[in-house]
């Protein structure tokens, strides 16, 4: 099934650097859900990760109805402030969001 959904684009999977505080996680999904993005996923990726010591990187995995949808998403954020996004290709190599 997700196999499928990802193929069909359904399936929106982001890297993006926040602050490391209190709401900051928050913040970010609530932009994703009032766009419409239904979360799945969120792994905090503290260790390894060359970030400020204020700031953490989430992978979050989203269920989205489209292509479009997932760029309309990602304008959203981008929008309310997130610049530094990627997001995750089906083979799963994460790429720079143009």
């Amino acid at each position: 099934m997700r196999r499928h959904e990802t193929e069909a684009g359904r399936r929106l999977v982001v890297f993006a650097t926040i602050d490391d505080r209190p709401g900051g996680l928050a913040e970010l999904l609530s932009v994703f859900g009032a766009a419409g993005a239904n979360l799945i996923a969120v792994e905090h990726l503290r260790e390894g990760v060359n970030l400020h010591v204020r700031e953490t990187e989430v992978h979050c995995t989203f269920e989205v109805r489209g292509p479009d949808h997932s760029s309309a998403i990602i304008t959203a954020a981008r929008e309310a402030g997130y610049r530094n996004l990627r997001v995750d290709s089906p083979t799963g190599t994460g790429r720079p969001l143009t």
